[in-house]
Formats: structure tokens, C-alpha cells, sequence
């Protein structure tokens, strides 16, 4: 049989739907927190999501809202499995990024 998702009220697809406005919404809250503090603090360097905002990529450029977002979601989307997809995860975006993997393979990640 061939279904297709319809967003009716009170099912699970529309309660989906919703959950990720509300987790994106959140996320993106954080993000824009985070983001004055470090403008203020003038931090070069931090932990856990501090880091992403700090990332930049070949041409200097920071990752977007969206982008930052997108990242947290997929490693809670993986973690919520088992570590052998976060594992997975962690080494797709290290074969996409030769310039991470090589500052990881150089123990200087956090050097830009």
C-alpha cells in the first residue's frame, strides 16, 4: 500500500511538523544568544556550540543560523541511535572537508 504524509490536525506527521518549528525556533534562539555573548565577550576560542559559531570555512566565511541548526539536529538525530552513527556522521563530514580532517589529523582544530 502507497501512503503519502498529509498534515491533518492531531496526527503524528503534524505533531512532527510542529516539533521541528519548535526545536528549530529554540535552536535558533540559542544560537543568536550565543552569538551576542561571544560578540561581547570577544572570545576566539570555545567549547561545545561556541565552536560552530567560531568555524570558518575556506573563505572566511561563517556558518549561517541554518547551517549551525542543521548541524546540532543531525548529531542529535544520530546520537539518538547509537554512537556508530554518530561515529559515521562525524567521518562523512571529515571526507567532505579535507581541511578539517587534516587539522584533526594535526591535532590543530582550533588553531584558524
Amino acid at each position: 500500500m502507497f501512503s503519502m504524509p498529509i498534515k491533518f490536525p492531531d496526527t503524528a506527521y503534524n505533531g512532527a511538523i510542529k516539533g521541528k518549528k519548535l526545536v528549530r525556533d529554540e535552536l535558533t534562539n540559542i544560537i543568536v544568544a550565543r552569538k551576542k555573548k561571544l560578540t561581547k565577550t570577544k572570545l576566539t576560542s570555545g567549547g561545545d556550540l561556541s565552536q560552530m559559531l567560531l568555524m570558518t570555512d575556506e573563505n572566511g566565511e561563517f556558518m549561517n543560523d541554518m547551517e549551525i541548526s542543521n548541524s546540532i539536529i543531525g548529531l542529535l538525530v544520530v546520537s539518538y541511535k547509537t554512537t556508530s552513527s554518530t561515529v559515521t556522521f562525524v567521518l562523512k563530514y571529515l571526507a567532505e572537508l579535507p581541511d578539517v580532517y587534516n587539522k584533526v589529523l594535526d591535532g590543530n582544530l582550533l588553531k584558524s
